[in-house]
């Protein structure tokens, strides 16, 4: 079964029209993105180098950003939009970027904050992988099973977002520790203990939620 197709790269000429959500400053809420980007010797990159990155940027991470988008907002055509956007951002931002040691965490700032804007201007949360998330997070009930999905939602909606977000950023988005601290401008070790309040705050919420 095949996905979404990827981003083309967007072209000079029409790059401004695709850039249709432009929410304020998304990158400056969970970190700063880092300063310019540059090849040997110091020189910027040239355009078509930019393209090239870009394009192995699409290719490696487009599908899994889809996966991660939908768990937070409603549908997946939603979730499109969000990460077409979030490459439209990318793209405009290579030129002004840093090295890209982490480009994985780059991309899932940008994509996280957008998801937020677009949950904001909504104000709805579609929370999906339920069975992923509740195997993650109690090692009770396996991948499979369909009991745990009301519960889990229920228990997911009674967090506080970012709480909700941490979670699926380690058991959707399945980052490392370090990987969250840069998405979410934060050290490992504050995401690590974030992790395990937020893992605290949902098993007393599923606990309430599931009934005796």
């Amino acid at each position: 079964m095949h996905g979404p197709p990827a981003p083309a790269v967007p072209a000079r000429a029409a790059r401004p029209a695709l850039i249709h959500v432009q929410p304020a400053d998304p990158e400056a809420r969970v970190g700063a993105v880092p300063a310019a980007h540059h090849g040997a010797g110091g020189a910027a990159l040239a355009r078509d180098e930019l393209e090239t990155l870009y394009i192995g940027l699409v290719r490696a991470y487009h599908a899994p950003l889809i996966g991660y988008v939908h768990s937070l907002v409603p549908g997946i055509q939603q979730a499109e939009d969000v990460v077409q956007d979030t490459f439209v951002r990318a793209y405009a931002s290579l030129p002004t970027v840093g090295g890209l040691d982490n480009p994985k965490a780059w991309l899932y700032r940008i994509a996280t904050n957008l998801a937020i804007d677009h949950i904001r201007r909504g104000r709805r949360v579609r929370w999906v992988s339920l069975d992923r998330l509740a195997h993650v997070l109690r090692g009770a009930e396996g991948p499979g099973d369909p009991a745990a999905a009301d519960p889990v939602r229920r228990a997911l909606a009674a967090l506080a977002p970012d709480e909700r977000t941490l979670l699926m950023l380690f058991a959707q988005a399945e980052l490392t520790a370090p990987e969250v601290a840069e998405v979410l401008g934060i050290t490992a070790a504050a995401a690590r203990k974030r992790r395990q309040r937020a893992r605290e705050a949902f098993m007393l919420a599923y606990r309430k939620a599931a009934g005796p």
